[in-house]
Formats: structure tokens, C-alpha cells, sequence
């Protein structure tokens, strides 16, 4: 126990035995004969409940609620007075007056739990009667009222059906106006297409008419252009004569080759070559009066000299012009090159830059974390340490945390440092202290710091000074993956704070699922079960494995992404990124060069560039010059060459030949513009049948368009309604709709906006509510009146039960008061809550009755007596396991006591299936019935 100068904790174990060969015995699989119940006692005044196997070696439970729930399977009533009575029921029992006594015998035989149950029902269910039933009534009286309201105005919405179904044989017979009036369109469109076809036949007539008068034309114009070709024929040696010139003139004049070409074509253009002739007599006369002075600069050569010059000159300049053309397309495409690389090199250059900067930020913050170590654990934590450091004097013993602190993960397991964190749950930012006095403490402090409320978390635990040993770790390899294997933790205090609160032993850590599961389960589907000592399995990115229920459930790990605190090496990492740093800024410098001569060398091929582009403008202006020049002196020249080589004799032969072609021409000329006007009428009555037939066939298309649209109205039609003998016009049939949808308009607005069927369809649906309202509310009723028939049923069951019980409790009573020579009776008086005890003693040596005295009357040894008299004749009605009495014998004299004794082991003898246990200041090594402890 805890005692004066004792540092430990109080442990009470109590083994009841489970025999695990019946049905009987509870979780035989994990207890086997016996189970072990631990009751740890702290001196802070905590405590726990520890359930153990048979051989004290595997930890089964902590929970308080298997605890009951072993108590439930055995049966053990700690709260029964009978099985369990403690010096303060004996007190109340004896000192009680008889209402005490009466709660006393319903505490012994549970029969208050079952009144007390039965009470609570009683309660329910007129509580249900009058709150939930009371309210459903309500609802239902409501939609009865919503029914016959609905009901209501569906007898007054009735002439809306009248009008729907006269505006629906409306709309039918709007159908058929739709088919009328296409039909109306059909016969309209078939009168113009008769109209266009007789327009296109008076066409076609006229055509006719003038194409016979342009046949008659035509002949005699090819009579006359036999004529006119048998003077062409006496032209062929004139024209054989002139090709060679007038080749040249129609190079050099082409006006003059474009009027010799049209003297072939005399029936077009003769009038043009009489024109173009008398022309050219009124130049040749100009022309020969300048024939002398011309001959002196034809035999000039030096105008062949310059026009040869200029050619040859002309041809180097173009052929500079091409150089330097592919010059500058070869330098264009080196530039584009060289200036993607330029930019390539400017786009790494910030990049570098950038990375810089974010390396420069990232070893800033690492320097900064590595001057305060605790910014890990919380901004605040730094100034809660401080405080805690300037207040240590206050407290029983220093604090211990952050428990972070205190806990190193070797290198081969830094995988699962997120694991570790998230199997932890924070448990590594916790402090711990030794009971609550320095608790609230570093709660105040706490506060000071301004530390938030899930920041710097306190766990009170006792300072044992080693460590845990012989700890419930799986067996074999297991448990070489257990966690608290894995860590290193300097503080015993620390790896027991771990062990107790975060269960370091059974949680384990495995690289992959698949090894996971092969290590630790066995078992099918739906009776999977771990291996002994193990709880959790972690993986390496903070998953879990657990078994529920017989099935593997598999949580995956969702916190965010953060660094591990317990993984932490600021050293190395700001070794790495210095090293980083250096190679990043070597980078950026040697990019700065490249980016510097890629800039020298776009400079110059930019100014290489422009010059050749400034040549190519001079050239390209000196070649337009000499061009220019060229042109000039060659039509100078081919003018000196035609005028020169003109025959005078021309003249005579071409007059002639004009005065034999007059008479034919002018007759040619004259048909020619008859035939061109016939023509044109021929063209215009052509086009004009033309016109008018296409106007017809397109015409015609409408009308088969129009036919179908009517065929297909027509089928819509005769689906809505057969075709009426009488159709009216449209604004009639619109006029009476109108007409309907007013009236209908007015009744839906008394009917709130809602349509006959919407009408119909809701006055159903109040009546289908209505109705499963009623039935559940009936069904809910008559279920409540059963519920209270049946509890009045088992209350009296239940009087029947407890008269039974007393009757048989007063006569055990009074069997177990003979025996001390005493008659005894118990009188219940269960309308009261009441029970009186009388007790009758026998007059030694008397004839007559005995004395009738109250208990009051009896000294303190045989009102003891009394007391485990009813304790025993009580407990024939309980099926407890264990009887207990404390300091059942104070009172008693010794005559009384033996006499108790031999009373409880006649009883034990007579019950061995339960186990008494008496509790006693006085020594019972005399009595051999007794088992001293």
C-alpha cells in the first residue's frame, strides 16, 4: 500500500479463477483458468485497471469497460449489500430504521434495478403520449383539414376540364387551318407556274422568229466574204512581201500590228484600217521629208556601242545585287540562331538567379532555426522554456520536455520519421511533470508565454528513476520493428512517459504492406487477428494497419506535408545547402560570360548585317538607273530602225486594194450591224425562255415543297382530330381560345396557378399522406399501448416476484435465528416501503410463551446475529459468486461470535459453489472451518 516515505505506487491484484472447461468461463482465449486484476493506485492520488492472462505476463486491457463487462459475465454484484457488505451498510442496517431495512432488502435482491427500470419506461412512454403522440395527432388533424380542402376544390376546378377539352379540339382544329391555308398557297403558286410557262412559250416563238431572220442575214454575208477573199488572195504576195516589217512594226508599234491583223478580219474591223491607212499616209509623207537626215545618224555606230555598255553594266549590277541577297539570307539565319541562344542564355541566367534566392532563404531560415533549436516544436516554446527555467523553484521537479528533445532516430531508420510522428500524435511536443500542483503551474506559464491551447501539452507521471523493463514486445523478429527498438531515447523518464501514453511497445514500423501483413497477420478474411503484442502496424509514409472486428482496415496518412522534428539535422543540411550555393553561383557566373560574348557576337553580325543591307539599297537604286537608261536608248534605237526600213511603194499597192474592197465593205459593215442587232434579240427572247422556265421549275419545287409540308400538316392533323366539314378562318378559331384561356386564367388564379391534373395529382397526394400519417399514427398508438400493457404485466409479475422473495426470505430468517435460540420474523409491509424485524427469545426454563421484544431491546452482539441472519437468508435469493463481510464480529460477544462463525461455515459448506470472504480484527486460528489469509 502507499505509505509514508514509500516513492512507489500502491498495486492490488485480485485473481478469480475461470475455468475455461465450460461455456461459463469469459474470453478463455486470452485469460485461460485464471484472470488477473491489477488495481494500480498512484500517489498523486490516479489510478488504473490492468486485466492480465494466467501467467501475469501479457497485458490484456486497461479499459475500465471490460472490466464491468467481466463483472456482468461473472456475475459479481459489487453494488449488492449482500454479496459485498462494507462497514457502512452494516452501520445503515443497524442503526436504519425500517424504510433503511426495506431499501436494503431491494438493493440485496436487485429487485430496485428492475423497479427502477421499469420506472424509467413508465416515464418514456408518457412522455411519448404526451409530447410525440400529442403532436402527431396535430399533424394528422392538419392534413385532414388539407385533404377536404384540396377535396373542395377539386369539385370546383371540374369546368376547367370542360374548357381544356374544348381548347384541345380548338388547337385540333387550328391544325387543320394550318392545312388549308397550304393548300390555298399550293393553287397560288400552280396559277403562276401556268402564267411563267406561257410567258417562256411566247419566248420561245419570238426566238424562233429571230433566229430565221439571222440565218438569212448570215448567208448573204458569206456571199460577200467570198468576194472579200479573193481579194485577200491578191493581198497574199503584198503580204508576203510586208511580213518581215510588219513583224517588227508589231513589236515596235503594236497599234499599227493590231491594224494589219484587223485588215484580215475585214467584216469587223475595216472601217479601223481605213482609218488606221489614212493615218499612216499623212505620217509617211512626214517620214520621207526627214529620210536624208536620218541616213547620216543610221550610219552612226555609236549608239550600238552605248546600248551594249549599258547591258553589260546592267548585268553586274544584278549580279551584285544576288550576292549580297544570299549574303544577308545566310547572315539572317545565323542571327535567329545566335539570338536563341542569347535568350536561352538569358532565361537560365534568371532561373539561376531565382534558385539562388530561394537557397539563400532556405539556409537564412535553417541558420535561424539552428541558433533556437526549440522552433521546431512551436514559436512560443522558446519563451516557455525561459519561464520554466526562472520559475524552477516552484516546481516539485523540473519539467521534462519538449519530449522531442530527448528522442533521436538513428540514420538507417530516417524513412519513418513520419510514421514515428504520426504514430506519436504530438506526443513529442508534450511536457512532463509529476502531479497536478506542477501541471497547473506550467499551464500558467503556458499562458504567459501565449502558447496556444494544443501547444506544449502536459502529461503527469511519476518519476520511477529506471527504466521499464521486461515490456510486452512481440516475440522473434517483431520486435526488432517495434518502435521503442527503434529509437534512441536518453531520458528513462521520457521512454517510460512513451511507452505509457503512446503505447511505443505494440506499434510497428514495416517498409511495405505486402512484408507488413505477411509478418504480423494469420487468419482468413473476417477473422484476421495480429500477432501477440501488437496493435498498430505504421508504414513509411504514415499509413496504418489494424484489425476491427476481424477485418484488416487500411487508414492512409492525410496530414499535410511538414518536416519531421524528430529527424532534424540542421548541420548537414546547411553543409549541403552551401555546397548547393557555391555550385549555383559558379553556374550563374560562367552564364554570365556566355551570355556576354553570345551579346558581342549579335552585335557585330547586327552591324554586318546593316551594312550589307545599306549596299544592297545603293545597288539596288543604281540598277533602277541604269535600267531606266537602257529602255530609253533601245526604243530610240528600234524607232530609227522602223522609220528606215518603210518602202514608198506601199502606198500605191494599198490604194488600189482599198478601191477594191470599198463596195464589198461598206455592204459587209451594213449586214454585219443588222446581224449584231438580231443577235442581240435572239440573245434577249433566249434568255427570256430561260428566265421564265427557271422561274417555272423553281416554282415548281415550292409547290412539291408546299405539297409535302401540307401532307405532313395534314397527317398531324388527322392524328389531333378528323378533318371538320366546315374550317374557319383563323382569327375565329384564335379569337374563341383567347376566349378560354381568360376564363381558364381566372378559375387557376382561384385555384393558386395549379392545373386540373396538378389539382387532381395533389389532392391524391394529401389524401395518400393522410393516410400513411393515420396508419403510422395508429400502428405508433397501439404499439405504446402495448408497451404499457406488457410493463403493467410485469409490474405485477414483479409484485408476485418480491411477495415470493420475502415470504421465502422470512422463513430462511427464522431457521437461521433458531439456531440462537431465537424465533425470528420479518414483516413486509411493501404498500409502506417498510420492514420490520421482531424477534422472539425463548425463556430458558419457561412453560409458557416466550417474551416478545424489538430488535432495540437486543444487545449489540445478537443485533449482529440478526444482521448476518438476513445477510444469509438473503443471499439463498442471490447468485453472486463471492460473499463478503468486513468486520462482521465487532459488536458480538464471544458466546454470539462462535455461534456467527459456526453459522457462516454451515452456510459456506451448504453453498460451495460461491466463496466467502470475512473480514475480521479478531482471530479465527482456533476455528479449523476457517482458512486464515
Amino acid at each position: 500500500m502507499v505509505r509514508h516515505g514509500f516513492d512507489g505506487n500502491a498495486l492490488v491484484r485480485i485473481t478469480p479463477h475461470n475455468s475455461d472447461t465450460n461455456s461459463d468461463a469469459y474470453r478463455p482465449e486470452q485469460f485461460g483458468s485464471k484472470i488477473i486484476l491489477e488495481k494500480l493506485i498512484r500517489r498523486d492520488g490516479s489510478g488504473e485497471y490492468r486485466l492480465r492472462d494466467e501467467n501475469s505476463v501479457f497485458l490484456v486491457s486497461k479499459l475500465r469497460k471490460d472490466v464491468e463487462a467481466m463483472k456482468d459475465h461473472l456475475n459479481i454484484q459489487t453494488e449488492n449489500p449482500c454479496a459485498l457488505l462494507d462497514q457502512d451498510s452494516a452501520k445503515l442496517f443497524l442503526k436504519g430504521d425500517p424504510k433503511d431495512k426495506y431499501k436494503f432488502f431491494l438493493q440485496a435482491t436487485e429487485l430496485d434495478k428492475i423497479l427502477a427500470t421499469f420506472s424509467s419506461i413508465d416515464e418514456e412512454t408518457r412522455n411519448i403520449a404526451e409530447s410525440t403522440l400529442t403532436q402527431e395527432k396535430v399533424k394528422l388533424a392538419a392534413l385532414e383539414a388539407a385533404m377536404k380542402e384540396k377535396e373542395k376544390q377539386w369539385q370546383e376546378a371540374q369546368s376547367v376540364g370542360e374548357m381544356e377539352s374544348e381548347l384541345a379540339d380548338m388547337q385540333a382544329q387550328l391544325e387543320w387551318v394550318t392545312v388549308n391555308e397550304k393548300e390555298e398557297q399550293v393553287a397560288k403558286v400552280e396559277k403562276r407556274i401556268a402564267e411563267k410557262k406561257c410567258d417562256a412559250n411566247k419566248a420561245a416563238t419570238k426566238h424562233a422568229q429571230t433566229k430565221m431572220e439571222v440565218e438569212r442575214l448570215e448567208s448573204r454575208l458569206s456571199a460577200l466574204t467570198i468576194l472579200l477573199e479573193e481579194s485577200n488572195q491578191r493581198m497574199e504576195k503584198f503580204n508576203d512581201c510586208k511580213a518581215e516589217l510588219k513583224s517588227k512594226i508589231r513589236v515596235i508599234r503594236g497599234p499599227l500590228h493590231q491594224k494589219m491583223s484587223e485588215m484580215t478580219q475585214l467584216i469587223e474591223s475595216a472601217k479601223r484600217e481605213t482609218q488606221h491607212l489614212a493615218r499612216l499616209r499623212h505620217a509617211l509623207t512626214n517620214k520621207v521629208e526627214m529620210h536624208e537626215t536620218l541616213l547620216l545618224k543610221l550610219g552612226s555606230a555609236d549608239l550600238q556601242n552605248r546600248l551594249h555598255q549599258i547591258r553589260r553594266e546592267l548585268a553586274q549590277t544584278q549580279q551584285s545585287i544576288t550576292d549580297a541577297e544570299l549574303r544577308i539570307n545566310g547572315t539572317s539565319e545565323e542571327a535567329e540562331e545566335l539570338e536563341d541562344r542569347h535568350s536561352h542564355c538569358l532565361r537560365l541566367i534568371r532561373e539561376a538567379k531565382t534558385d539562388i534566392r530561394n537557397t539563400h532563404r532556405c539556409l537564412s531560415a535553417l541558420k535561424n532555426r539552428k541558433t533556437d533549436c526549440l522552433a521546431a516544436y512551436g514559436k512560443n516554446i522558446s519563451r516557455l522554456q525561459q519561464l520554466i527555467h526562472a520559475h524552477l523553484d516552484r516546481f516539485f521537479a523540473p519539467p521534462i520536455g519538449p519530449l522531442g528533445m530527448y528522442v533521436t532516430l538513428p540514420k538507417e531508420f530516417m524513412r519513418f520519421a513520419k510514421s514515428i510522428e504520426v504514430a506519436f500524435k504530438g506526443a513529442l511536443n508534450n511536457y512532463l511533470v509529476i502531479n497536478g500542483q506542477d501541471k497547473k503551474m506550467l499551464d500558467d506559464l503556458k499562458r504567459q508565454a501565449c502558447c496556444y491551447q494544443r501547444e506544449a501539452e502536459v502529461i503527469i507521471a511519476q518519476r520511477t528513476g529506471s527504466r521499464y523493463q521486461n515490456l510486452n514486445i512481440a516475440a522473434g523478429e517483431l520486435g526488432s520493428h517495434a518502435i521503442c527498438n527503434i529509437l534512441k531515447v536518453e531520458n528513462d523518464e521520457v521512454f517510460n512517459a512513451l511507452i505509457d501514453v503512446c503505447n511505443a511497445e505494440s506499434k510497428l514500423l514495416f517498409d511495405s504492406r505486402e512484408t507488413a501483413e505477411r509478418s504480423i497477420l494469420h487468419g482468413s478474411s473476417g477473422k484476421f487477428q495480429m500477432e501477440r503484442f501488437v496493435s498498430e502496424v505504421y508504414l513509411a509514409n504514415g499509413d496504418k494497419l489494424l484489425v476491427r472486428g476481424g477485418n484488416l482496415a487500411y487508414i492512409a496518412n492525410k496530414a499535410g506535408r511538414r518536416r519531421p522534428i524528430i529527424c532534424e539535422d540542421l548541420d548537414s543540411e546547411i553543409k549541403e545547402l552551401e555546397k548547393l550555393l557555391d555550385g549555383q553561383q559558379h553556374n550563374l557566373r560562367e552564364l554570365c560570360c556566355q551570355e556576354s560574348q553570345l551579346r558581342l557576337e549579335r552585335d557585330d553580325l547586327h552591324r554586318f548585317v546593316t551594312q550589307e543591307k545599306m549596299r544592297l539599297d545603293k545597288l539596288s537604286h543604281r540598277y533602277h538607273q541604269q535600267y531606266t537608261e537602257l529602255q530609253v536608248s533601245e526604243d530610240e534605237f528600234s524607232d530609227l530602225q522602223q522609220e528606215y526600213t518603210l518602202d514608198t511603194t506601199l502606198n500605191a499597192k494599198e490604194a488600189k486594194l482599198e478601191a477594191e474592197m470599198d463596195d464589198p465593205q461598206r455592204d459587209a459593215t451594213e449586214i454585219s450591224k443588222h446581224i449584231i442587232s438580231m443577235k442581240t434579240n435572239e440573245i434577249i427572247s433566249q434568255r427570256q425562255a430561260e428566265a421564265s422556265q427557271a422561274s417555272a421549275d423553281q416554282l415548281q419545287q415550292r409547290v412539291s415543297s408546299l405539297r409535302d409540308s401540307c401532307e405532313v400538316q395534314e397527317k398531324i392533323a388527322l392524328q389531333a382530330c378528323p378533318r371538320p366539314a366546315h374550317i374557319l378562318a383563323r382569327n375565329a378559331y384564335e379569337k374563341r381560345m383567347n376566349q378560354i384561356q381568360r376564363q381558364r386564367a381566372r378559375v387557376h388564379h382561384s385555384l393558386n396557378g395549379l392545373s386540373l391534373s396538378e389539382l387532381k395529382n395533389d389532392m391524391e397526394l394529401k389524401a395518400t399522406k393522410h393516410k400513411a400519417k393515420k396508419a403510422n399514427y395508429d400502428k405508433f398508438h397501439q404499439n405504446l399501448l402495448q408497451i404499457q400493457s406488457m410493463l403493467k404485466e410485469r409490474k405485477l409479475t414483479w409484485d408476485r416476484l418480491r411477495t415470493a422473495i420475502s415470504r421465502r426470505t422470512s422463513i430462511e430468517f427464522s431457521k437461521y435465528m433458531g439456531y440462537n435460540n431465537f424465533v425470528g420474523k420479518l414483516k413486509f409491509r411493501h404498500d409502506q416501503q417498510r420492514l420490520e424485524i421482531t424477534v422472539l427469545q425463548n425463556d430458558k426454563g419457561a412453560t409458557s410463551a416466550s417474551q416478545m421484544i424489538d430488535m432495540k431491546e437486543l444487545s449489540g452482539g445478537e443485533r449482529s446475529y440478526a444482521q448476518i441472519s438476513l445477510l444469509l437468508a438473503l443471499g439463498k435469493r442471490s447468485e453472486c459468486p463471492f460473499r463478503i463481510m468486513d468486520e462482521f464480529d465487532v459488536f458480538m460477544d464471544a458466546v454470539n461470535r462462535d455461534m456467527t462463525i459456526q453459522l457462516l461455515a454451515d452456510a459456506a459448506k451448504n453453498e460451495d459453489k460461491k466463496q466467502f470472504i470475512l473480514v475480521t480484527p479478531n482471530s479465527l486460528r482456533y476455528n479449523t472451518l476457517v482458512r486464515i489469509c
